[in-house]
């Protein structure tokens, strides 16, 4: 297991924390599936001065017309496409703010707030395809549009799946594999925590 170390803003090391345990919110996430939501679109980040082009996800559950089984029940609550991403997502970011560091998507928690379920957080979950340092052009934005605008190319990322068993935590340049609980095994079995008590 991995230990949670950062730099404070004074450039001294600090430790975490034994784990960041805490972060599997004591029921553990299951495994889960995703699938491409059709929606392919360029996004560029101010943080990394990069334009990424990004395939949107969701949930499975969201196909099977199912709610919740994910994360907190405010993640699966509503229209929100990724339940079980949103979920994983606060706790990890509740347990990294605990210790000064900024959390994922925040822009996008404040815009949405918790009050309609995470809706515009799980929107913003998605499989990056290319990326580039150039800001993508009004001729390229177009180009993209119509390579993957079309009903045929869209029925097809929906039929993409993507299996989520693990997720990956960078800390650093240290990268730890956290495998999420199999289904019937049973959440909080003493001894039984990964790096994010998943």
């Amino acid at each position: 297991m991995g230990r949670c170390a950062y730099k404070d803003g004074r450039g001294r090391m600090r430790e975490c924390g034994p784990n960041l345990s805490e972060c599997g919110g004591g029921g553990g996430q299951a495994v889960f599936g995703l699938r491409g939501s059709g929606v392919v679109e360029w996004h560029r980040t101010g943080e990394s001065g990069r334009s990424f082009l990004v395939l949107r996800v969701e949930s499975l559950l969201r196909r099977k017309g199912l709610e919740g089984g994910g994360g907190d029940e405010d993640a699966g609550a509503g229209d929100n496409p990724n339940p079980e991403l949103t979920g994983l997502l606060r706790r990890c970011n509740a347990v990294v703010k605990r210790y000064g560091q900024p959390g994922l998507y925040e822009w996008a928690e404040a815009e949405d707030g918790r009050a309609n379920g995470g809706r515009r957080v799980g929107e913003a979950f998605h499989v990056s395809i290319a990326w580039s340092f150039a800001e993508p052009r009004y001729e390229l934005v177009r180009a993209t549009e119509r390579v993957f605008g079309g009903r045929d190319i869209q029925q097809k990322l929906r039929e993409v799946q993507i299996p989520v068993e693990a997720i990956k935590v960078k800390i650093g340049n240290g990268i730890t594999n956290v495998a999420l609980r199999r289904p019937g095994a049973r959440a909080g079995r003493e001894g039984a925590r990964n790096l994010l008590g998943l």
